[in-house]
């Protein structure tokens, strides 16, 4: 489906009405928050970004808590955060779609742009070179070295 949007941005709007989904921001960002509120308008809803000053989690409301008001007001919920934890326990409360944006411990999201990357260039990946992680990159395994992809990113 990913490659269908890649070729029509508008394939589908299956958040059309428009739903709401809320996009929090814990860490600072700018490729996040302009992909998941670009990408939420563009599959026809309304992204409702939220930042860590602007909630009642910065100021230290129960992840449960925060996820049952959502619950009632949000399709979903995106959440670049810091503890994994935090996500596990959003998902836990919620009954909608939770989105792990970025963790400390995982960024699922670029895993998934990465395998993207590779299915739309095989060719180029043939013959993966080897690099060391980065312990302070969230977008690069924290744990061992693994295959990387010299591929180009897709462009539009």
């Amino acid at each position: 489906m990913a490659i269908k949007f890649h070729e029509n941005r508008f394939y589908t709007q299956p958040f059309a009405g428009p739903q709401a989904v809320a996009v929090l921001f814990d860490k600072p960002s700018t490729r996040t928050r302009s992909s998941f509120s670009i990408g939420v308008a563009e599959l026809g809803g309304y992204p409702l970004v939220i930042d860590k000053s602007g909630s009642q989690l910065g100021r230290g409301e129960p992840v449960a808590d925060t996820a049952r008001v959502l619950d009632r007001m949000a399709y979903g919920v995106v959440w670049r955060t810091f503890g994994q934890d935090r996500v596990e326990e959003m998902a836990k409360y919620s009954t909608h779609p939770v989105v792990n944006a970025l963790t400390d411990e995982f960024h699922p999201c670029q895993i998934l742009a990465d395998f993207q990357t590779i299915a739309r260039a095989p060719r180029r990946c043939r013959q993966p070179r080897r690099t060391r992680p980065s312990p302070i990159s969230a977008t690069r395994p924290t744990t061992w070295p693994t295959p990387t992809c010299s591929a180009v990113p897709w462009r539009a």
